[in-house]
């Protein structure tokens, strides 16, 4: 089969989001699976979360 996959970025907050998939058969549109991932920004340097920078935010939310 072939198939669809559609990624978006939704609920943002203050130090991060989420990714969102779907993947669809392509020929029918049939829904194979849904899944969310959250994430989050890191300093690592400082080994802490850090804000969503703002040209994230601007580009995507």
């Amino acid at each position: 089969d072939l198939l669809q996959f559609d990624v978006g970025l939704t609920d943002f907050n203050r130090y991060g989001g989420d990714f969102v998939f779907r993947v669809t058969k392509a020929e029918t549109g049939q829904p194979v699976a849904l899944a969310k991932y959250g994430f989050v920004f890191f300093n690592y340097q400082t080994r802490e979360v850090s804000p969503l920078p703002e040209s994230f935010r601007a580009r995507f939310a």
